[in-house]
């Protein structure tokens, strides 16, 4: 049997799922509190475990089954081939065999003497090829058996294209059951009948069928019930009969954890009326898995509250507990409400695993910061686990949110917030660790309280760490994390600086040289050239021509004889800024150098590979553009005007740019309409006809203004 008959369609499995990675680097309470595999929410990282119920365990629970039924003398790994690998023919063909020996008294030929069903007890033949001849028979339904064109319950249903054969099969295991006194295999042709009506979309067949046979495909395989009902919802689902159908799903998240995520992806929420008719159909532990299956697919503490109602000892609080948990701590939603339901739980006697509902009440009283709640919450959830590294890590994440989150200008607060993390960091082996994400709550908060050096230090490496940021483009913060980087007196600010020590890739800029960018950008010359004096031992040379004007960015422009350092440069527009003080055209060529340095040296220009190793690889270019305004203002000749004009059209085009998405088509470009008009006024210049034989987009847009 393969992954179809082991997944009903539409049971679909997880996998990697980029927004719910992105969602969970957001997440600081460990979902590995919960105790048992099953309970675990699904997500990309734990493919295995959750695509694997399809795929792998419940093969391994068949396999069990047929190992219990038919006892040691058939090895498991044997007859694992037979179900799963041996084609239809050699099936028959061992059936075959069977047969003639069962009626002969000879023993079989030595060539066969290595299998263990030929060698079995001749007492044993019959039950041997009763179980084949059910293998052969589920193994001719498999390439049958399925919905074509069909992957959701949702789209309407196509005619059969193998009805035909879909029914001979049908009738034949009608047959076959109704012959069979093994409640082994009763349970087995029944589920194969049942899939056999479902793929000929038979929907009231399906419903009609499984009603009657309800208790022989109840046992004793747990798993085939489950899929059963998997059957049994889909139908009921495709007959209108949904609140039936919600109820069978809500059966199989109660009682088959692997077939949990299936359940889970084929509710959908009903109207009040249905509702309220599939709540009156359930017993209260089938009300407590429905409001399971409202919190797994939709709200988990509406769901959090109903059970707490119906059944306040349930084990199904806990998974949802955490799933809660995790929506409130992402949507940053007010957390006093979960915080009351955890602690009245926590409280309850009897309530299952009450430590875990301190831990989360503790977590929600730190989202919000406040740290006494938290500390006492914390402490009653230890004194319950004494001991357990899973709860001991998940108290230093919890109290480090708390204390990031009320530790503003707090000196002691911050103090223990470096302890708090340092003592993370001590468990960052265990592989449950949530290090990085809780690295990353405290930084947001921190940056959120204006603590945005703090912020900076504490990025974790990897995946999630942020090099942008509109922070890099002020001067003012870069001096301050050098400072901090220079002196860390504190623990906390050793704590921090070795956090963004080790978070450094190879190929960033130094601090120093950011500072120098940020300056540039900021028309500080002066001070940009100071620091690149400072900083003089480990100069950076410049990969390109900053002062070139090529009508097409390119990437490499020469440099020409002299390399040229990033000091160098500044001391240059510091001097190239006097000289464009005055009139005329060498006060016009002077604002034109300065225009196309700056422009250069944003993601539009040519020296923007500098940029790609920087924090702050900037587009803007208004300042560039102000210096090619004054350029065109101050000059004589039409052909610097022309020129100033098409640069400071250039600026304008990235910034139209800016913010919208690729453009995929040349069609799409935006026009700079403010500068192109002037840009055409020069069009008895040479310039002018350089602009036309290079740049498509100006030439397109002249076509089509005349």
């Amino acid at each position: 049997m393969l992954a179809a008959l082991l997944c009903p369609q539409s049971a679909r499995a997880c996998g990697f799922d980029p927004e719910e990675e992105e969602a969970r680097s957001q997440d600081t309470f460990d979902r590995n509190l919960l105790s048992e595999e099953r309970e675990k929410p699904c997500t990309g990282e734990a493919e295995e475990r959750c695509a694997g119920p399809c795929a792998t365990r419940l093969r391994e629970e068949l396999l069990a089954d047929w190992s219990r039924k038919l006892g040691p003398e058939i090895p498991a790994e044997e007859w694992r081939v037979l179900l799963f690998e041996t084609p239809l023919a050699g099936l028959n063909g061992l059936v075959t065999e069977l047969e003639l020996q069962a009626s002969a008294s000879a023993r079989p030929p030595a060539s066969l003497a290595s299998s263990s069903v030929r060698r079995a007890a001749r007492t044993r033949r019959g039950e041997l090829i009763a179980a084949l001849t059910f293998v052969a028979f589920a193994r001719r339904v498999e390439p049958l058996a399925r919905l074509q064109g069909e992957d959701d319950w949702s789209e309407a249903p196509k005619p059969p294209t193998v009805d035909g054969s879909l029914l001979v099969l049908q009738t034949e295991g009608d047959a076959a059951l109704a012959q069979q006194t093994d409640p082994f295999l009763q349970q087995r042709y029944a589920f194969q009948l049942l899939r056999l009506r479902f793929y000929r979309r038979k929907w009231r067949e399906v419903i009609a069928f499984h009603d009657r046979s309800a208790a022989v495909l109840a046992e004793p395989s747990q798993s085939l019930r489950a899929l059963s009902l998997h059957y049994l919802a889909g139908a009921l689902q495709r007959s209108g009969e949904r609140a039936r159908s919600s109820l069978a799903l809500a059966r199989i998240y109660a009682s088959y954890p692997p077939l949990r995520a299936a359940a889970v992806s084929a509710f959908s929420p009903l109207e009040e009326k249905e509702w309220q008719e599939t709540l009156a159909l359930a017993t209260t532990p089938e009300k407590v898995a429905l409001y399971g299956l409202v919190g797994a697919h939709r709200d988990p503490f509406v769901a959090l509250q109903k059970i707490a109602a119906l059944e306040p000892r349930s084990d199904k609080l806990a998974p949802l507990l955490v799933r809660a948990l995790e929506r409130l701590e992402r949507r940053s939603e007010d957390a006093r409400p979960f915080e009351r339901l955890a602690l009245g739980l926590a409280r309850r006697t009897g309530t299952d695993r009450p430590w875990l509902f301190w831990l989360a009440a503790a977590h929600a009283a730190a989202l919000r910061g406040a740290l006494p709640a938290t500390r006492a919450e914390l402490q009653a959830a230890r004194s319950l686990r004494p001991g357990d590294a899973l709860v001991e890590a998940q108290a230093h994440r919890t109290l480090a949110v708390a204390l990031a989150e009320g530790s503003k200008g707090d000196a002691a607060l911050r103090e223990e917030l470096a302890f708090e993390l340092g003592e993370l960091a001590a468990l960052s082996a265990l592989p449950s660790s949530e290090t990085p994400n809780a690295l990353r709550a405290v930084r947001v908060r921190l940056a959120r309280s204006g603590s945005e050096v703090e912020a900076e230090l504490l990025q974790p490496a990897g995946r999630w760490r942020d090099r942008a940021r509109a922070r890099w483009k002020r001067p003012a913060f870069i001096e301050a994390l050098l400072a901090r980087v220079a002196h860390p007196l504190t623990a906390f600010d050793r704590f921090a600086v070795s956090t963004w020590r080790e978070a450094q890739e190879e190929d960033d800029l130094p601090l120093e040289t950011e500072l120098v960018l940020a300056r540039l950008h900021h028309g500080e010359f002066a001070a940009a050239a100071e620091k690149s004096l400072a900083a003089s031992a480990n100069p950076l040379v410049l990969p390109c021509d900053p002062f070139a004007q090529t009508i097409l960015d390119r990437l490499e422009c020469p440099l020409g004889a002299k390399a040229q350092t990033l000091g160098a440069l500044a001391a240059r527009l510091e001097a190239l800024r006097a000289l464009s003080q005055g009139t005329g055209d060498s006060a016009a060529e002077a604002s034109l150098q300065l225009g196309a340095a700056l422009y250069n040296l944003t993601r539009h220009g040519n020296a923007r590979a500098l940029l790609w190793r920087s924090h702050n690889p900037t587009g803007e270019t208004g300042p560039a553009l102000a210096w090619f305004a004054r350029a065109f203002v101050q000059a004589h000749s039409r052909e610097l005007k022309a020129r100033a004009a098409f640069f400071a059209a250039r600026c304008e085009l990235a910034q139209l740019l800016a913010g919208q998405p690729a453009v995929s088509e040349e069609k799409d470009v935006p026009i700079p309409a403010v500068w192109f008009p002037v840009v055409r006024t020069f069009a008895d210049t040479n310039y002018h006809r350089e602009i036309l034989a290079e740049c498509g987009h100006y030439r397109r847009w002249v076509a089509r203004s005349r």
